[in-house]
């Protein structure tokens, strides 16, 4: 599974009759791309028509035996290598009805994060609506990488690939149909399972784990909410506006006692991981998302006085192995913390900027905070703009 750190998604949803339906049925809507708010998704180009060599690599993917390939060359294939007309309008034909195909599955769309002012304000009416916390794990759906993945957000709009797309009708052509935005819907974080067939109801993907209700929410609706989810012991815990802060937390004693009641006093230990290690994890999914263009890798030494330097970098092999660090860390060998982060990427005129992290929790946070900023989005697309 993928990105294992990621154990839980959410989907915002707003005061409505289905919303309630998601706890009655345990079903949820997958809608076709065609009635998404942005015109742009799941609308890519096609970068060119399917040629003979594209055909013939498909048929040798699909096991054809090279007999069978021989007589379609003989029956189908002109002397400059090109299809005879019939051949050529039904092929037309046929990739028409793949990408007809991949129009009409559906999608449902998560988000890695259920504090997003603006998710509760665009997808929960203003904050009146709730949050459906599931649970992610090899053992659902969710954690399933073939059908659900995070989206990947550019600034330049993808092509596709008609040749990649017949020989790997389930490969990478779908999830660059499916699952690219624009970089200004990034601040979603957003994950996307498809299903065959849109504009119907599917099961439900993980657990609901709980439901978190919006600031705003009416006391009709949240007692229907709160009613549902007792019903079914799903903890039902209540969001509110931070002290003195831009952001929203919940109330926590109120999830604590929700916590107990559901999950009772059972504590799975969790073995921490290494700085190092955590680098090499985030190297790991940056390369899932950035694909062969571009390279991230953890380059380590050792200091004096028992400390530790690793750098989280990233090479262009495209440009005589271009190299670019993001972060530095610096941690002592014992105990690893507290560590000191730097922003490769945020140089001043006096040096670095440097975040000192007392915890792995601060350093995953920080960690994230770089990785997932604007600045560090738009380098690696520039990057990528270079390989093009």
């Amino acid at each position: 599974m993928i990105y294992p750190r990621i154990t839980k998604l959410y989907m915002y949803k707003p005061p409505k009759d289905y919303t309630l339906d998601i706890l009655l049925e345990e079903r949820l809507w997958a809608a076709k791309p065609k009635h998404f708010n942005d015109p742009f998704d799941c609308d890519l180009e096609v970068a060119k028509g399917i040629t003979v060599d594209d055909y013939l690599a498909a048929m040798r993917h699909k096991r054809y035996s090279q007999g069978e390939i021989d007589d379609y060359i003989a029956k189908c294939v002109t002397a400059d290598g090109n299809f005879i007309p019939k051949e050529q309008e039904r092929v037309d034909k046929e990739i028409q009805k793949l990408i007809k195909d991949r129009r009409n599955m559906g999608i449902l769309c998560l988000s890695e994060e259920w504090d997003s002012i603006r998710m509760w304000s665009h997808y929960a009416q203003d904050h009146k609506g709730v949050c459906f916390e599931f649970i992610r794990a090899q053992e659902n759906d969710l954690g399933d990488d073939d059908i659900c993945s995070p989206v990947n957000y550019f600034r330049h709009y993808p092509h596709i690939d008609i040749g990649q797309m017949v020989l790997k009708p389930d490969g990478g052509t779908i999830n660059l149909m499916m699952k690219t935005k624009s970089i200004d819907w990034s601040y979603e974080k957003e994950w996307r399972l498809i299903t065959l067939q849109g504009d119907q109801k599917c099961p439900l993907p993980g657990p609901i784990s709980r439901v978190i209700l919006g600031i705003r929410i009416e006391d009709g609706f949240k007692s229907c909410i709160e009613k549902l989810c007792k019903d079914r012991n799903i903890p039902c815990v209540q969001a509110r506006k931070a002290d003195r802060e831009l952001r929203i937390v919940e109330e926590i004693r109120q999830h604590r006692k929700a916590q107990r009641d559901y999950w009772g006093d059972l504590q799975v230990p969790v073995e921490p991981l290494t700085p190092v290690q955590i680098l090499k994890e985030q190297a790991g999914v940056l390369n899932e998302k950035v694909g062969q263009q571009i390279r991230a890798s953890v380059i380590t030494s050792g200091l004096a006085k028992q400390q530790f330097r690793s750098t989280l970098a990233v090479t262009v092999p495209a440009l005589d192995r271009y190299h670019l660090d993001i972060v530095t860390v610096i941690y002592p060998l014992k105990d690893h913390y507290p560590l000191a982060l730097s922003d490769d990427l945020d140089a001043e005129d006096d040096g670095l900027f440097v975040m000192n992290c007392n915890s792995e929790e601060e350093f995953r946070d920080e960690l994230h905070r770089v990785l997932s900023s604007k600045r560090t989005t738009d380098t690696l697309n520039s990057l990528l703009s270079l390989t093009a």
